[in-house]
């Protein structure tokens, strides 16, 4: 899938406002306030919520760290897994089971957030100040102690998860009660390649291009993927045609339009993982592949799937034409996102659009999947490109899925 993945393809298309919350606004400080709460010195703030005052203090909320309705007062909030990070069984997705309790007066504008790591080694690294949730979900009714299941996607730049309880009684401003220690996604996931998706070559009818994401901490080198192999053949795990890497491509929060306005390259940001690219040649024209991705330092294979080669030269083809779809969570774990549709539920048609194209390709032999602009609607939140491509998988995985510029 040939599409810019910097100044067009992630081009963000609001200013990111994370709905009524206001999360990373840019507000003054009080350095000395901040100081003191850091310290845990305020005699108001006890257990796990003396890290959370200067969260408060960044967000220019609660500048004394307690709830004016005595949230959290007695003893402290508490936030924790209780079960997960529970693989699927493609490995595409983690399931979390979060409790609470001791979160005195819920309200409906209550939720929990589910908020990216970029390192594993600081709780720093994901803070609710200033990022955006991948996910959350909205707490409703009045209980001290209660359950609520995630479903997360498995992203190539995230080395592990946070989710964190947020109490927003005085909108637009959020206060943060308590959060999950860091949930490390585990390496059996992580370092697998991720996000596959085919497209024709321009100059080679026999050929296609593969590209995949590769987790930056399964390959501390980038000269490392040089141990990859993309291997197809037309007999299951009988391989019998190889292609090595070509090149490999990243980008970087610099790299995004706009970057000093945008929050794709801030408060949106997440790193998209290296994309790796393979030419497969010489396929013979409506064939049915199997292929899969190989790992020569662990001698392991990724999952084998499906590649079906389209006609040849001058014979007729099915196309799968298309424009604006985007992505969502709903039949999946129903958690809203940063989005302006359907209440913070994402593109829900969506889901019925991705299962429609697979049933053309797998049933009515569409060959090639022509989607013409407005992708992921991921709105400056690189997480939602992450959960796009995810979605589309089974279809770029398995038929040349080309794109184009939206509006």
């Amino acid at each position: 899938m040939r599409t810019s993945h910097a100044c067009v393809a992630l081009l963000s298309l609001v200013i990111g406002w994370f709905g009524d919350y206001g999360l990373g606004m840019d507000l003054e400080v009080d350095e000395e306030k901040l100081k003191v709460l850091r310290r845990g010195e305020n005699t108001k703030l006890s257990g796990e919520r003396n890290g959370l005052g200067a969260d408060r203090i960044a967000l220019g909320v609660y500048t004394n760290g307690v709830h004016e309705h005595g949230r959290g007062l007695g003893k402290p909030a508490e936030l924790y897994v209780t079960k997960g990070p529970i693989l699927s069984k493609d490995k595409l997705m983690m399931h979390f089971s979060v409790e609470w309790k001791n979160v005195v007066y819920t309200s409906k504008h209550d939720w929990i957030g589910v908020y990216p790591c970029k390192s594993i080694d600081s709780s720093e690294s994901c803070s609710p100040v200033g990022h955006y949730p991948v996910q959350f979900k909205d707490i409703k009714g009045k209980m001290k102690n209660k359950t609520v299941n995630f479903s997360v996607w498995v992203r190539p730049g995230v080395q592990g998860y946070r989710f964190a309880y947020v109490a927003s009684t005085v909108l637009p401003y959020p206060e943060v009660l308590t959060m999950t220690k860091v949930i490390p996604v585990p390496t059996s996931a992580l370092f697998l390649p991720m996000q596959v998706r085919t497209s024709l070559v321009e100059d080679d009818p026999s050929a296609v291009r593969v590209v995949w994401s590769q987790s930056p901490w399964s390959v501390p080198d980038v000269n490392d993927v040089k141990r990859f192999r993309v291997r197809f053949g037309e007999t299951s795990r009988d391989y019998t045609i190889v292609a090595e890497p070509e090149q490999v491509f990243n980008y970087e929060a610099s790299d995004m339009c706009e970057k000093d306005m945008m929050p794709s390259s801030s408060i949106g940001w997440i790193r998209p993982g290296l994309q790796v690219e393979a030419i497969v040649r010489g396929l013979k024209p409506q064939t049915k592949y199997f292929y899969a991705i190989e790992d020569l330092h662990s001698n392991a294979l990724s999952q084998e799937r499906v590649y079906l080669s389209g006609p040849g030269v001058g014979q007729r083809t099915k196309i799968a034409i298309f424009g604006d779809m985007g992505q969502s969570m709903e039949g999946i774990d129903n958690s809203k996102q940063h989005s302006w549709d359907f209440g913070g539920r994402g593109e829900i048609s969506s889901v019925n659009t991705s299962r429609l194209v697979e049933h053309l390709v797998d049933n009515h032999g569409v060959t090639l999947i022509s989607h013409i602009g407005d992708l992921s609607y991921a709105t400056g939140s690189l997480g939602l490109w992450d959960a796009w491509l995810n979605m589309i998988q089974p279809i770029s995985s398995k038929v040349p899925y080309m794109t184009a510029i939206g509006k």
